[in-house]
């Protein structure tokens, strides 16, 4: 590259880590899925960070989530998404 601001820009290589956000992924059946993500680092072992990511409770994410762990066990999922419940769904049916 020709460019002087670019090169400026390069020497000047201000990185700063980014250890929370939102992190999108698309599953090819469940659509986006949005996470919220939080790094942190291990006390005494500084080349180790151990990341989290987590869908709040009812979110889109959530109920997309829960779709597809009742699809892989075969179970109910209840509205809430935790698993087999009296008032769930079962994969393929169609809420009350």
């Amino acid at each position: 590259m020709h460019s002087e601001d670019f090169r400026r820009l390069w020497a000047d290589h201000q990185v700063k880590e980014k250890t929370y956000g939102v992190k999108r992924l698309r599953h090819p059946l469940a659509g986006d899925l949005d996470f919220g993500y939080e790094t942190l680092a291990l006390p005494g072992e500084p080349d180790q960070l151990l990341v989290a990511y987590t869908a709040p409770a009812g979110s889109p994410t959530a109920e997309r989530l829960a779709l597809l762990a009742s699809w892989n066990a075969g179970g109910s999922v209840d509205r809430a998404g935790s698993g087999d419940s009296a008032a769930g769904v079962r994969a393929g049916e169609e809420a009350p």
